[in-house]
C-alpha cells in the first residue's frame, strides 16, 4: 500500500511540474550552424503523426513524437495527461477522437513551426463537439546528423487553458427531478420545495395531549415519543419527528401549540413528500449512491441523490433524466477559466400513480393510530406487534388506491443535509421499517378458507358430480378425529368468550361465514380421499394466491400454495392427509401476500375478473407524450366459478358482518350503516408457536348499499389478536374514511386483557 501511494504522489507531483512548464517555452532550438534540411511538410507529418496516435491511445508513439526538452515528463505522467481527459469525456483511449489538419495554414520561422488543426471529440457524457482552431508548436531537433521536427510539447495541447495549476474537469448537470403525481394530479413527491422540518423540543417537556396531537397530524407513535422524548430534569433535547408543507403549518401550527407542544420549524429545500411521506415502502425514497453500486451511476456528480426504494428507485432513469455535462478548465482556486463544449441535461419525466393520496394518508394514518392506542401495539401489555399492511383497490380496474405498511419511515431522513438524529436510520433498520409488508409472504390462515370453498364446490368426482355444494351441510361439532388419527378442536372450542362450544349442522356457505374449521377439515379430508390433492394449489392460484401479481413498480413475493410435487420436492415424501388438513384452514406452507389477498377479494367482488394489479397509471416528461400508459387489460383472467358458485361465497362473506349467530365480524360492525354502505369480508387468524399473540387478517369490499361493489380491503396486523379484533377494526375506519362517514373510536378491548386462544387442531 505504501509502494501505491508513493508512486501516485510522484506521478502527481510530476504533473504539477508538467503544468509549470506548459506556461513556458518548453524547448530551445537545435544550434548546428547548418541550414535545416526539414520541410514545413515534414513538420505536418510529424503533427498528423502525432494526433493520429491521439485517437488511437498510442500514448507510446505519442511521446516518441515530443521533444527532449518536453520529455523531461515522465512517460507514464505523459500518458495519466490523456487517460485523465480519456475518463472525463467517458472515452476508451481509442475511440471518439478526430482530427482535421489545416496543412494550408501552416507556418515555418526559422527552426520553428506552427501546424494549425481541429479536434473533433464524440462523448457519452457531452455528445459530439469540436475544439477548432488549435494549434502546435514544433521545433528543430538533433537527431543524429539529420534535424527533425519534434513536437515542443505542454498540456496545452491537450486543451488550451491548461497551464499553471489550472485543471480541465467534467461538472456534471442534472435536470430537475421528476415529480410523482396521484390519481387525481396532486403531488406526493416533489424536488426543490420549501417546506419545514418539525422538531418536538423535550427542555418544559410535552402533555399527553400534545403526543396524541402530533399522531394526528405526523402520525407520530405516541408510546415511543413518550418513551424517548419525555425528558429528565434539566434536558434540553431536540427530535425531529417529521416534515410540514407551508399550507400544513399554517393549517396545523395553532392545532399544535393549542396542545401544549412545544415545535420547532426549520425551514428547509428538499425533495418533499406529501403527509411527511405517505406510502414510503411504495414510494421509496432519494439517498446517496451507496459505495457498493457506485459502478451503476457513473453518469452522476459526487453527492448525487438517487431513487434507492420503490418508485423511486424503479423509475430512477426516467424521473432523474438524463444528465448533462459541462467540460472546462478551472484555476486551482476554482475560477472558470474556459467552457470547452456543453451538453444541456435532458427532460426528467413525472410518474403518475394510481393512488389517492388522501385516501392513503387517511390509511396510513389508521394504521399509527392503531398502534399508538392498542394494547397490542407500540406500547402495549401483550407482545408488541412487529407491523402491518394494508392495500385498498379498485375492484372494476384493480387500480391500487392505497398500499402501507407499518412501521414506516420519514424519506427526509436520507437527505444530505438532514437535521434527523444520527441514528434514525438504524432505527428503521432494526424495525424493518423499509419493507413493503404489503408484498411480503404470510400463513393467510381462514381467509384462505374462500379458497377452500371455491375447491370444494369446483372439485368433481369420478361421475362429475361436485363434491360440495353451497348448501352441503355437516355437523360442525368442534372435535374432528381426523383420519391420520389426530383429534383437533375448533378455533370456537378454545374461545372462553364463547358459550356454545360447537357449530352445529350447517351448509358449506354458513361454514364459511362462521370460520368453522371442523367443517373445512372435512372438506379437506374429502379432496384428500377423491384423489384431488392439489385442488387447494389450482384454485388458490385460480383466484390469485400463491402466484406473483405481476404488479411493476414495486419488489414482490409469489408465496406458496403448495402441491403434491412440493412435498416431494422439497421434503422428499408424498402428500398426505394431515398436509391437506392444515392448508385447508390456511396454516402449513400455505403462503400469500395482502397484495394477493386484496386480489383475489376484488374476483369475488366484481363476479370472478381477476386484473393484475396496477399502481402507475403513466410516466412521461411535461408536456410531451407519455413514455409509458396503462393500457387495460383486453382479457383478464377469469377465476373459473360459475355465477352460482360466485355468488355463495359472496354471500357467505357477507353474512361475517350480518348473520347474529355465525358471523365472525359483526360485533366490530355495530353501530356502521351498512344500509348506507354495504361490507363483506373474512376474518383469519394465523396461530403461532402457543401462547404468541397470533396474525390478524381482515379481508373485505365496500361500496353503496344496492350497488356494485367499489373497493377491495384487505389489513394484515402481524403478532396482535384475532383477525376480527385487530385487523376488522382497521378495515372499518378505512372504509369510513373513504366514504366521509364519521370515525368510530377504535374498540375497547384494545385496552383488555388478552389470552391467546390454542392453535387450531390443538
Amino acid at each position: 500500500m505504501a509502494k501505491t501511494s508513493n508512486r501516485f504522489l510522484i506521478r502527481k507531483l510530476a504533473f504539477c511540474v508538467l503544468l509549470l512548464l506548459a506556461a513556458c517555452s518548453a524547448d530551445l532550438p537545435v544550434q548546428n550552424g547548418a541550414a535545416a534540411p526539414a520541410t514545413i511538410g515534414d513538420a505536418d507529418e510529424v503533427a498528423q503523426q502525432f494526433l493520429t496516435a491521439w485517437t488511437k491511445g498510442d500514448y507510446q508513439t505519442m511521446y516518441s513524437l515530443i521533444s527532449p526538452r518536453s520529455q523531461i515528463v515522465a512517460p507514464v505522467v505523459f500518458s495519466d495527461a490523456y487517460a485523465d481527459v480519456d475518463q472525463k469525456l467517458q472515452l476508451n483511449a481509442d475511440q471518439g477522437k478526430a482530427f482535421e489538419l489545416h496543412s494550408d495554414q501552416s507556418v515555418r520561422q526559422g527552426t520553428t513551426a506552427v501546424v494549425t488543426y481541429d479536434m473533433i471529440f464524440d462523448s457519452p457524457a457531452l455528445g459530439k463537439f469540436r475544439d477548432d482552431g488549435r494549434t502546435m508548436r514544433l521545433i528543430l531537433a538533433q537527431s543524429g546528423n539529420n534535424s527533425v521536427w519534434r513536437i515542443a510539447w505542454s498540456t496545452m495541447d491537450i486543451f488550451e487553458g491548461m497551464a499553471g495549476g489550472a485543471q480541465l474537469l467534467r461538472e456534471i448537470d442534472l435536470p430537475t427531478r421528476g415529480t410523482i403525481y396521484d390519481r387525481n394530479g396532486n403531488v406526493i413527491a416533489q424536488s426543490g420545495v420549501s417546506n419545514y422540518a418539525v422538531r418536538v423540543l423535550t427542555r418544559r417537556g410535552n402533555s399527553e395531549e400534545c403526543y396524541w396531537t402530533l399522531n394526528r397530524v405526523l402520525r407520530l407513535s405516541v408510546p415511543n415519543a413518550k418513551k424517548n422524548y419525555d425528558p429528565e430534569v434539566g434536558q434540553d433535547n431536540g427530535y425531529t419527528i417529521g416534515t410540514m408543507s407551508e399550507d400544513d403549518k399554517v393549517k396545523h401550527e395553532g392545532e399544535i401549540t393549542a396542545a401544549n407542544c412545544f415545535v420547532q420549524y426549520v425551514p428547509q429545500i428538499t425533495r418533499w413528500y406529501y403527509g411527511s411521506g405517505i406510502a414510503a415502502q411504495t414510494i421509496g425514497y432519494v439517498g446517496p449512491i451507496p459505495a457498493e453500486d457506485a459502478s451503476a451511476y457513473s453518469g452522476y456528480p459526487p453527492g448525487a441523490l438517487v431513487g434507492l426504494l420503490g418508485i423511486e428507485g424503479y423509475y430512477e432513469q426516467q424521473l432523474a433524466g438524463e444528465p448533462g455535462a459541462r467540460l472546462v478548465i478551472r484555476t486551482a482556486d476554482g475560477f472558470l477559466l474556459r467552457t470547452i463544449a456543453r451538453k444541456s441535461p435532458g427532460v426528467s419525466q413525472d410518474v403518475t400513480l394510481t393512488i389517492d393520496r388522501d385516501l392513503q394518508l387517511a390509511v396510513d394514518k389508521a394504521l399509527a393510530s392503531a398502534y399508538s392506542f392498542g394494547n397490542w401495539g407500540d406500547g402495549g401489555t401483550i407482545a408488541k406487534s412487529p407491523g402491518a399492511a394494508a392495500v385498498v383497490m379498485n375492484i372494476s380496474t384493480g387500480e391500487v388506491l392505497a398500499m402501507a405498511s407499518y412501521p414506516t419511515f420519514n424519506q427526509d431522513a436520507f437527505h444530505l443535509q438532514t437535521t434527523w438524529d444520527p441514528d434514525t436510520i438504524t432505527g428503521y433498520n432494526r424495525l424493518f421499517a423499509l419493507t413493503n409488508r404489503t408484498t411480503q409472504t404470510y400463513s393467510p390462515a381462514s381467509t384462505f378458507k374462500i379458497v377452500s370453498m371455491a375447491a370444494a364446490m369446483g372439485t368433481t368426482d369420478a361421475s362429475g358430480k361436485p363434491l360440495f355444494t353451497p348448501n352441503t351441510q355437516y355437523n360442525c361439532d368442534a372435535i374432528y378425529k381426523g383420519a391420520d388419527g389426530l383429534t383437533r378442536y375448533d378455533w370456537i372450542y378454545n374461545d372462553p368468550s364463547k358459550e356454545d362450544k360447537f357449530h352445529g349442522r350447517i351448509t358449506l356457505k354458513q361454514g364459511l361465514t362462521a370460520s368453522c374449521d371442523d367443517y373445512f377439515w372435512h372438506v379437506g379430508e374429502t379432496l384428500f380421499d377423491s384423489g384431488a390433492t392439489n385442488a387447494l394449489n389450482i384454485f388458490g392460484n385460480k383466484l390469485g394466491l400463491g402466484i406473483a401479481t405481476g404488479i411493476e413498480g414495486v419488489q414482490e413475493y409469489a408465496g406458496n400454495i403448495p402441491d403434491a410435487s412440493y412435498f416431494q420436492r422439497t421434503l422428499g415424501r408424498r402428500i398426505t392427509v394431515s398436509d391437506l388438513l392444515n392448508m385447508v384452514i390456511g396454516q402449513g406452507d400455505v403462503q400469500v401476500t395482502p397484495l394477493q389477498e386484496a386480489r383475489m377479494m376484488t374476483a369475488i367482488a366484481n363476479g370472478g375478473t381477476l386484473y393484475t394489479p396496477y399502481i402507475v397509471q403513466q410516466v412521461g416528461p411535461i408536456g410531451g407524450p407519455p413514455s409509458y400508459l396503462h393500457m387495460p387489460e383486453e382479457s383478464p383472467t377469469t377465476i373459473g366459478l360459475t355465477t352460482d358458485e360466485t355468488k355463495a361465497i359472496e354471500s357467505a362473506l357477507c353474512a361475517v358482518i350480518r348473520d347474529d349467530k355465525l358471523g365472525t365480524a359483526g360485533y366490530v360492525f355495530e353501530g356502521f350503516p351498512l344500509t348506507q354502505i354495504s361490507i363483506c369480508g373474512k376474518t383469519g387468524t394465523a396461530q403461532n408457536e402457543q401462547g404468541a399473540a397470533p396474525n390478524a387478517w381482515f379481508v373485505a369490499y365496500a361500496g353503496p348499499a344496492g350497488r356494485p361493489p367499489e373497493i377491495a380491503v384487505v389489513v394484515f396486523v402481524e403478532r396482535s389478536r384475532e383477525g376480527s379484533e385487530v385487523a376488522a377494526p382497521i378495515v372499518r375506519r378505512i372504509v369510513e374514511s373513504y366514504y366521509g362517514l364519521p370515525i368510530a373510536d377504535w374498540p375497547n378491548w384494545w385496552t383488555g386483557e388478552y389470552i391467546p386462544l390454542a392453535n387450531p387442531g390443538e
